[in-house]
């Protein structure tokens, strides 16, 4: 008998360690989810900024790129005004060069391969 109640109390004691046990792998659970779900709101929290400075720094290109592309227009615009005669013949120039160009590369295209 004295061996069942030495079983027994080994088994109550058993049984309390094991719902400590249960206690604190849920502790720790919670823990991990809680310090997960932190890290998670930070990486998302980092990314975000990180969005905002990418678009940030593409508009400021984008502005950049059309000033740019506005300075270069006036700066022709104004040579055209102040030289109607010498645009007008260098446009005249550069499209029959291109013309030429394009007719070339055309017959080029369509002159069977010879092997």
């Amino acid at each position: 008998m004295v061996v069942e109640a030495d079983v027994s109390k080994e088994l109550e004691v058993l049984r309390g360690d094991l719902g400590k046990l249960r206690h604190d792998v849920a502790e720790l659970m919670e823990t991990i989810r809680y310090n997960v779900g932190n890290r998670m709101q930070a990486a998302r929290a980092g990314a975000s900024e990180e969005t905002k400075l990418l678009g940030k720094e593409v508009r400021e290109v984008v502005h950049e790129a059309q000033e740019r592309g506005r300075k270069v227009f006036l700066e022709v615009e104004h040579r055209v005004q102040e030289r109607p005669v010498v645009s007008l013949m260098t446009a005249l120039g550069v499209g029959i060069l291109l013309g030429m160009i394009t007719d070339q590369i055309r017959l080029r295209a369509a002159k069977p391969c010879k092997e």
